[in-house]
């Protein structure tokens, strides 16, 4: 069944999510929380509604974080629905489920109904924050007490993020930490939404910034250098994490930089398709100690198998304090995307551009685990369908910048005459 899932705000995606918590029928407790969408009142009370008609206990854990959630799933052993369409529009909506502190991917339905029942406040902000405290030495952090800049986006991390990090011992200045309408900026924490955080760093005497998306589960860091490449952010606290013989798990998606940097210091690397779930899941399998994406969403096994931004902001913050933001130059990296709302399937699409790669490039070998990614004139290149947009994204990365760029035309080149 769906479990996770999300689009425009409109009758059918309302009737879409009606439908996935219908199938879902007696589950016993189920906790719900949402985003600061402002959708999302009216979205989580079709959820409630739905889940009460069949006899759940339902747990309102009010406005909050998506890994506030997953932590009470796996405090409770229960199941969490998730109001959120995650880093998208403000106009957008949806759900993630979660199953005892992993984000579910198939949840075994019940064609049974249990006793009607009531809901419950379950207001757990105070425990969250504690249990994120006890998890790591903040010593560094009130030794040093720095200066946080903390942009919430007017997200649900804003009454969480501030409040950890200040009771963990640094200064923080807020910024959007309200919950409020319009979104101050895009809810996905990027180069271009946070280009103005540098110059206010500098202007503020701060130390350097944290950045989430609406519903908490990423964070970036930024310091009067700019937004930090995210392969390098992803590096850095892989690096501070595993100190060698341990198993890491990232993504295709991720930059050779990393993995490289790992297997240097004897790191196993696990690569799993795109999506902070495949990175949890294969965590909790390999017993790893940490996993991430490089868009900031960071899973760490000691807390919970989904990505917290929440608890990474902490460990940000204590990795600063302890040694600092030094990391490797970044290999010359090329994001781009390409429309794909034509008639065509996905599946289409990729065995033209196969079939092309191969043809117009030569390109002999693939590894297709989410995609085709592959090796061209000495460039790492992923080309993979969003798993969320009518989009394909192209990743291009090389040592050289020139290099990056001519391969990066000519791929960009091919996929646009495929869809």
């Amino acid at each position: 069944m769906e479990c996770s899932f999300r689009g425009v705000f409109e009758d059918g995606l309302i009737e879409r999510v009606e439908k996935a918590i219908e199938r879902l029928g007696w589950q016993g407790t189920v906790a719900v929380c949402g985003d600061t969408r402002p959708s999302t009142p009216a979205l989580k009370s079709r959820i409630i509604s739905v889940l009460m008609k069949n006899g759940n206990d339902v747990h309102d854990l009010g406005i909050g974080p998506t890994p506030y959630l997953s932590y009470y799933t796996k405090l409770h052993n229960c199941l969490g629905i998730m109001a959120t369409a995650s880093h998208n529009p403000e106009g957008d909506n949806g759900i993630k489920m979660f199953k005892g502190g992993v984000e579910a991917v198939d949840v075994e339905e019940c064609n049974g109904r249990g006793p009607a029942k009531s809901i419950i406040n379950a207001d757990f902000r105070d425990g969250y924050i504690r249990a994120l405290l006890n998890k790591a030495d903040t010593e560094a952090i009130r030794d040093r007490q720095p200066i946080v800049i903390v942009d919430c986006a007017n997200g649900t991390a804003g009454a969480f993020t501030p409040t950890l990090l200040r009771m963990a011992g640094a200064h923080v200045i807020t910024i959007d930490a309200e919950h409020s309408n319009p979104f101050s900026r895009d809810s996905e924490p990027n180069e271009r939404s946070l280009s103005y955080l540098p110059r206010l760093i500098s202007g503020l005497g701060a130390d350097f910034a944290v950045a989430h998306d609406v519903d908490g589960d990423r964070c970036r860091i930024i310091t009067t250098h700019g937004v930090m490449d995210q392969d390098v952010q992803l590096f850095l606290m892989a690096d501070y994490l595993c100190k060698g013989g341990e198993t890491f798990v990232t993504t295709v998606e991720a930059s050779q930089l990393v993995v490289d940097g790992m297997q240097r210091k004897g790191v196993n690397v696990e690569i799993t398709p795109v999506g902070s779930n495949f990175v949890g899941r294969s965590a909790k399998k390999s017993n790893a100690v940490f996993g991430g994406e490089p868009c900031g969403e960071y899973v760490f096994p000691s807390l919970t198998h989904s990505a917290d931004g929440v608890f990474a902001a902490l460990m940000f913050t204590k990795m600063y304090c302890e040694r600092g933001f030094s990391g490797p130059v970044p290999y010359y990296t090329i994001r781009g995307k390409v429309d794909n709302a034509g008639m065509k399937t996905k599946e289409k699409v990729f065995a033209d551009i196969e079939n092309r790669l191969m043809k117009e490039l030569g390109v002999k070998e693939f590894t297709r685990l989410d995609g085709l990614l592959f090796t061209y004139s000495g460039a790492k290149v992923l080309v993979r369908g969003s798993n969320t947009q009518d989009i394909i994204r192209i990743t291009c990365e090389h040592k050289d910048k020139g290099k990056a760029e001519s391969v990066y035309r000519g791929v960009e080149s091919i996929v646009k005459m495929c869809v």
